[in-house]
This record gives C-alpha cells, structure tokens and sequence, in this order.
C-alpha cells in the first residue's frame, strides 16, 4: 500500500503582514532606485544604483523561492516543498520527531534565512536547539526533526499524525526531550 500525504502550510496573520509590509517595501526602494537612476550623471552614479537593484532584486528571488508551500511524507521520507526545490528527509536518517512548543524557538538568532516575510526560514540558532533549519509559515503545531547531521523545525497542522507515521518507519524510535 502506498502512502502519500500532503499537507500545506498555513500561515499567521503576522507572517501575512510582515511578508506583505516587505514586499511593499522592496518595491518602493526599487521604484525610488529607478526612477533616480540618470545615465547623465557625469561621476556614473547610476551604474552603482543599477547594481544596488539587481542585488536587492536577487536578494528578493532568492528568499522569494525558500518559502514553503506544503509538506509531504511517503513510506520513505519527509519533504518540504518550496517555491523552487525541495528539502528531503529520509527516515534512516532521523533520529528523533517530536512535537516542540513556540518558547523553544525563543531568542533564536538567524544566521540566514527570512525573518518572516514569506515564512521563518532559513539557518537559525539558539542556546536550546543549536544550530537548526527552519521551515516555519505559523509558529504553532511545530516539529523539531533531528537527523544525524542536522535539525529541522517546521509547522505541520497534523503533526500527531505526521509523528505517529514517521516512528512507524524510523530505524531508531527514541524519544528526545528538549
């Protein structure tokens, strides 16, 4: 029998706001880059403003296409898929899935990653959890994934079930506290 579910992220209303307050942002300051930019100005001025949009709009792509879209997990691994890409975790490589509270992500610092606008994501760190990947549209029904290499935090709107299945195939089923 196959197993394949799929659920999407949902987002917070300040997850919402903070991405849309960005966005308005980022087009305002290239709007202003624009329409400032005048290929007369004898010391090439423009040329540095040029280069100043192209980096904030590769910046923007870049971010843009780590948002998380949905979640899915199969017989074989947990995915996250993103705008563009996928981040896999296979299960021989988990070693523990649990539920965490919103507290456990206090005074995280983001190494990088987006702050909010289109999701937490990104490298984060904090005294807790160390170094961790975060995946996060809604800081509520979090899920710490913790690999051989690496640590995983995202949201799932059915993470009971996403761990219960996720045990059922884990090669090592113990259970960490944080």
């Amino acid at each position: 029998m196959s197993m394949n579910k799929k659920i999407f992220f949902g987002w917070s209303s300040d997850t919402i706001v903070i991405t849309v307050i960005f966005s308005v942002v980022i087009i305002a300051v290239l709007v202003y880059i624009f329409k400032t930019i005048s290929f007369k100005d004898p010391f090439g001025m423009w040329g540095g403003k040029l280069i100043t949009a192209l980096i904030i709009i590769g910046a923007e792509i870049y971010f843009a296409t780590m948002t998380p879209l949905f979640l899915s997990y199969n017989e074989n691994e947990i995915r996250i898929k993103m705008v563009i890409g996928r981040k896999k975790i296979p299960y021989e490589e988990i070693l523990n899935i649990q539920k965490i509270e919103p507290i456990v992500l206090g005074n995280s610092m983001r190494k990088i990653g987006s702050g909010g606008a289109g999701g937490y994501t990104g490298l984060f760190n904090n005294k807790t959890l160390g170094d961790y990947y975060m995946y996060v549209t809604k800081k509520q029904d979090l899920v710490l994934v913790v690999t051989k290499t690496k640590k995983y935090v995202f949201n799932c709107s059915e993470r009971d079930n996403l761990i219960a299945v996720s045990y059922t195939h884990l090669t090592l089923p113990t259970k960490l506290e944080v």
